[in-house]
């Protein structure tokens, strides 16, 4: 389950930056999720308050943005960006059936510190 790596990564990463910049706990965290994917909104929440526990980012609201995600289409191989999950079809050849998007599947992009 590569989804607690990444969100540990997160909680490091805030942490680090909360540390840097002298703040004793972080208030909210901004992750910008790729539609598609297998990381959501719900995974990444029950992961944090998981991993969080005794850190500075414990307790911290979660805030979610979408990115687009690049797929690639299966019946005539037009790369194409997805912005919401399973909601776009080919510009090309109007088929459903894409890969699933490339990129990152989630990125810290805010942490707010008190």
């Amino acid at each position: 389950m590569h989804e607690v790596g990444l969100v540990q990564q997160a909680i490091d990463s805030a942490v680090r930056a909360a540390k840097d910049a002298g703040a004793g706990s972080i208030e909210q965290l901004t992750f910008a999720i790729t539609p598609g994917g297998h990381v959501t909104p719900e995974v990444v929440e029950t992961l944090f308050a998981a991993l969080s526990a005794g850190t500075p980012a414990a307790g911290a609201a979660l805030a979610f943005e979408q990115q687009p995600g690049t797929v690639r289409c299966w019946s005539c191989g037009e790369t194409f960006e997805l912005s919401e999950a399973g909601s776009e079809a080919c510009p090309s050849c109007g088929s459903e059936s894409h890969d699933h998007p490339q990129g990152p599947e989630l990125v810290l992009r805010y942490v707010d510190v008190a």
